[in-house]
């Protein structure tokens, strides 16, 4: 067993895509990309918790924005934009546009996307 990531606050919802492992650390407020190197690249700053993470099918990553209760695109600039906003109550994934059922539940892993070419 090797570590990858040392210093986390609190590492959450793990999820491969393509040849590299992405995750949350919740109470940094940011999400990381790992390498097969080894090398950790903070690839986004969110200001509050990002609960979840996961893949248009173009590629573009989305976020779950914990304290505003809406989900973020980040754009192929890096810019972030609402992909989904304004609930009164948590957004269920599956109503989210482009969301993937189970994406961040307990089947996760089943159903975490691979890049396309």
């Amino acid at each position: 067993m090797r570590t990858l990531v040392q210093g986390l606050g609190f590492g959450e919802s793990v999820r491969r895509y393509g040849d590299q492992l992405w995750l949350c650390d919740w109470r940094a407020g940011v999400v990381l990309r790992v390498a097969p190197s080894g090398d950790v690249e903070r690839v986004l700053d969110v200001e509050a918790l990002a609960l979840c993470i996961d893949w248009l099918p173009d590629g573009r990553l989305l976020v779950v924005h914990g304290r505003e209760v809406r989900v973020l695109r980040r754009e192929p600039g890096g810019a972030l934009a609402a992909h989904a906003a304004g609930a009164s109550r948590p957004v269920m994934p599956e109503r989210v546009p482009g969301w993937r059922t189970g994406a961040c539940g307990p089947s996760a892993a089943r159903t975490t996307p691979t890049a396309s070419a």
